[in-house]
């Protein structure tokens, strides 16, 4: 729109360059409203930055006083345009009113531009929804050139999950770019959806695409380089890591001579994945540490989150511990601020239209004002015009009086103001000391608040978890022991009982403190719902119910949040015991012996596998235990020399303590987890419960 502007008006007035302070003097002189319309028009199209904003709030109030509505709708573009970038609330605000104008011209050129423009700036706010109303609304005013508009609305809904209109949006696009002829953007398409098919798993498909971008674009281009990446990580994940590889490294070649270091960093931390699937440890450390380095200067949490994880995989595998405490602890911390921050932002997008509602009405009134200081002005030039003469004269005798004034109150004056002085001084000294004693009882509230949040938060998730007294009406012989790292945990553990049926849960959330006690909150909420409103009964059929409802509610941009656990149901009538496990596998001790019973390696989330959970039976006698743990006892640092505790030694642990009565085991255990940990943090939520059969 602003180009368009500037060639309509370049030619009555300049004839190369236009010179914006040589027309906003002739803008001062000009009397009449069409020629101040045009040069306020001229002047926003060639100026930028704060010279933009000065002009354009001028024109938008001069249309205003003289009721212009072509010139209020050229300054809200301009303003839009302004504030685009850094305030979309603002631009929003603006472009509507200058799309409302057009609207009522039927210009549909323009309607398509600012229903696009104001896609990007809901877009910006995270109002994906929103973009998506007024990107559709831009194609259907568009007559042709219509790949990049298609573009951003597969892009959209991709992003709400809506693979297969994404998909079918993305070939529209492309049929649109090879009718332009525009094959960069085909190809960068063809990219796009090869993506998808990756995070879908569906690795030749990302193949078959991935190969027909690179194919197609300039090795010189940077969709060249990101498709090489791609198609590495994509060979690696596939399990052809050796071919992975080469794509991998020459992508990392140019990267480095491009000096894109966002690049660089994903595609070191790929470098390090395959290399370890290949067996070579050194090489895969070597890639991750400097793949790590980088993502830490550039703030790069989620590459620091997947470099930090492999590291502590490296070095524990190297018999490094010391290494691995230090990368563990740096993954889950990371892992902690990811989840922590998408909460975040999901709070924050509730308070997005309440806030865009109070800024457009803050604009308002600062246009009103504007528009009134503009006809103040005009009409005390009309006055000061009438008044010179007058003025003239009366200035100089007023020139004699206050020579003559000055001389004597100059010295009254100085110390007045030096009295002034001293007294601020005094003043801003007690101010200080006022601001900072209240700063300080703010931030002593603000501690005594959060930390009494927490602790209410630790009641409500203990009224969700499985009570005591309920787990020993239905399993007599057991014991619980739960040791939380932090006041709230993300492990838990949960019963309820249906008919003849009892479920007993034990389950590690993804994180843990905070972000974990939310994502355990969510998942007993969907595990209750399951078994006591949708009437499931088959354990796997339970978990396999809860994934699609996480997927649905939190996982829509591919977040693998959710949990590893354990469901058994023991069925009194049938005298009957299955289970259904994620990741995490339950203990039979059985005549004195260890039997690993089966589990499934996927998580209830979103993974690398997403096939439907497993119905398993236990086959257990009356006197047999059955045990049920996550993974924070075995992960614990600790002993002489700092390492893991293992599951091993806790399955040997368990067998030990087997003959004992059930009360002393859990005693046991947690005086053995403190002697171990000694000095150091514990690293993880701890959750075990023992069943006598």
């Amino acid at each position: 729109m602003r180009i368009l502007l500037v060639y309509c008006f370049l030619i009555p007035f300049f004839s190369f360059s236009i010179n914006v302070d040589s027309l906003t003097s002739i803008l001062r002189k000009e009397k009449k409203i069409d020629k101040k319309i045009d040069l306020y028009s001229i002047i926003c199209e060639n100026s930028e930055g704060t010279q933009l904003l000065r002009i354009a709030k001028e024109y938008y109030a001069f249309s205003k006083t003289n009721r212009s509505e072509k010139g209020v709708a050229q300054a809200c573009d301009n303003l839009g345009y302004y504030y685009q970038v850094n305030k979309p609330d603002s631009a929003i605000y603006f472009y509507k009113q200058a799309l409302a104008f057009y609207e009522k011209q039927k210009d549909t050129i323009r309607i398509a531009n600012f229903h696009n423009q104001l896609g990007v700036c809901y877009f910006t706010k995270g109002d994906l929804n929103t973009a998506l109303e007024h990107y559709i609304k831009c194609s259907e005013h568009m007559a042709e050139k219509k790949g990049f508009i298609l573009n951003n609305i597969a892009q959209i809904f991709s992003k709400l999950g809506q693979i297969d209109k994404a998909l079918t949006t993305y070939s529209q696009s492309i049929d649109c770019f090879n009718l332009e002829g525009d094959s960069m953007m085909a190809a960068a398409i063809n990219q796009n959806i090869g993506m998808m098919y990756l995070e879908k798993l569906e690795y030749d498909k990302a193949e078959k695409y991935m190969l027909s971008a690179i194919n197609k674009i300039s090795p010189q281009h940077y969709s060249y380089i990101q498709g090489l990446a791609n198609l590495g990580l994509n060979y690696s994940l596939k399990g052809e890591p050796e071919k992975g590889k080469i794509y991998l490294l020459k992508a990392a070649s140019l990267l480095r001579k491009e000096n894109n270091l966002k690049g660089l960093a994903f595609t070191l931390a790929n470098l390090g994945t395959t290399y370890s699937l290949l067996g070579k440890d050194q090489e895969a450390l070597t890639y991750c540490i400097e793949g790590y380095e980088l993502s830490k200067k550039l703030g790069f949490l989620e590459n620091i989150e997947k470099t930090s994880r492999m590291l502590a995989h490296i070095y524990e595998k190297k018999g490094d511990y010391k290494n691995s405490l230090k990368y563990n602890k740096i993954y889950h911390q990371s892992k902690d601020s990811i989840v922590s921050e998408k909460i975040a932002n999901k709070i924050n997008e509730s308070n997005i239209k309440y806030e865009s509602t109070l800024k457009d009405l803050e604009l308002l009134k600062q246009a009103e004002k504007i528009s009134k200081s503009e006809v103040l002005i005009q009409k005390q030039n009309v006055e000061a015009e009438k008044k010179r003469k007058f003025i003239f004269i009366l200035s100089l005798f007023g020139l004699f009086v206050f020579s003559f004034s000055i001389f004597i109150f100059r010295a009254y004056k100085q110390k007045q103001q030096a009295n002034k002085i001293i007294t601020q001084q005094k003043n801003e000294v007690e101010k200080q000391k006022q601001i900072i004693e209240q700063q300080k009882e703010i931030v002593e509230e603000n501690q005594k608040e959060i930390l009494d949040s927490i602790h209410y938060a630790k009641r409500i998730q203990n009224t969700l978890l499985a009570h005591q007294d309920f787990v020993d009406e239905n399993l007599p012989h057991n014991f619980i022991f739960f040791n939380p790292k932090d006041i709230v945990s993300g492990d838990f553990y949960w019963a309820a009982k249906k008919g003849n049926k009892f479920y007993m849960a034990v389950c590690d959330s993804t994180g843990h403190g905070v972000p974990g006690a939310f994502m355990s909150l969510l998942n007993i909420g969907f595990l209750s719902e399951a078994i006591n409103e949708k009437g499931i009964e088959k354990p796997n059929e339970v978990l396999n119910f809860v994934r699609e409802r996480l997927i649905a509610n939190i996982s829509k941009e591919g977040q693998q949040d959710g949990f590893d656990g354990i469901l058994v149901c023991f069925d009194n009538a049938n005298k009957q015991i299955t289970y259904s496990a994620a990741n995490n596998s339950p203990l039979l001790i059985q005549n004195n012996l260890i039997i690993d019973l089966e589990a499934d390696r996927m998580p209830v989330g979103i993974g690398e596998r997403k096939e439907d959970f497993k119905l398993y039976t236990i086959n257990a006698n009356p006197g047999d235990t059955l045990y049920l743990y996550t993974d924070g006892y075995a992960d614990q640092f600790g002993g002489p020399k700092g390492k893991k505790f293992k599951y091993k030694p806790l399955n040997e642990l368990l067998l030990q303590n087997n003959s004992q009565p059930l009360h002393e085991q859990k005693n046991n255990l947690k005086l053995n987890f403190e002697n171990w940990k000694g000095n150091l943090e514990q690293v993880d939520d701890v959750c075990i419960i023992g069943i006598k059969i």
